[in-house]
């Protein structure tokens, strides 16, 4: 029910999202993780198991969210927890267009149907701005160039702040639940809050 919700208000807002706010006629998402801890149960620590480096019984369940946000509005899209596991791995500094391939492997997150329903291959950009490799799906050049790239590039500094906000204002860096279930749970009421008050000051 609450991420119903939280997703019902972010589309009554977009409704109010303006032509300037917009880029290039487009609401831009932006991406982020951030790191999350919670008690010390059984239950938590099945599901997000604590940091390899803190010894048995010294440390606490941890918790990879990624929050999706649009740029235009700052409401709260869409959230994915798991495991706090691993890292992202480097692009390099050339422009160019690669294929991403679907992996064979299907990662623990995703539901055999999600991975079954994606594309073989994904074709993508990639660009080096402002000593930053940028991946995009906006693969025409002539329509689409850095410097254009550079602009949504520059106000990606927002969803820092977003999260900031979530977890210092809000209380959402340290949840107060027992099970992997309701500390799902209470992400969601934190993010229905924020897009709540997003909502009212539009």
């Amino acid at each position: 029910m609450f991420s119903t919700l939280t997703r019902e208000t972010d589309r009554q807002f977009s409704h109010k999202a303006l032509a300037p706010w917009l880029w290039r006629g487009r609401a831009v998402k932006l991406a982020d993780g951030t790191a999350i801890s919670m008690p010390d149960t059984e239950e938590n620590q099945a599901a997000f198991p604590q940091p390899s480096s803190q010894a048995p019984g010294v440390g606490f369940p941890l918790a990879r969210l990624v929050m999706v946000i649009c740029l235009a509005t700052g409401a709260a899209l869409d959230m994915a927890v798991g495991p706090h596991s691993g890292r992202g791995q480097s692009l390099g500094t050339r422009d160019h267009l690669v294929c991403w391939p679907k992996p064979a492997a299907r990662p623990q997150w995703m539901t055999p149907e999600q991975h079954a329903g994606l594309p073989n291959e994904l074709g993508v950009c990639e660009v080096s701005v402002a000593h930053r490799v940028l991946v995009t799906t906006l693969v025409d050049h002539r329509q689409v160039g850095k410097d254009d790239l550079s602009v949504p590039c520059a106000r990606r500094w927002n969803v820092e702040l977003d999260l900031r906000n979530l977890k210092t204002t809000a209380g959402m860096d340290v949840l107060n639940c027992r099970t992997p279930q309701m500390n799902e749970k209470q992400l969601w009421v934190h993010l229905l809050a924020y897009n709540v008050i997003r909502l009212l000051m539009a």
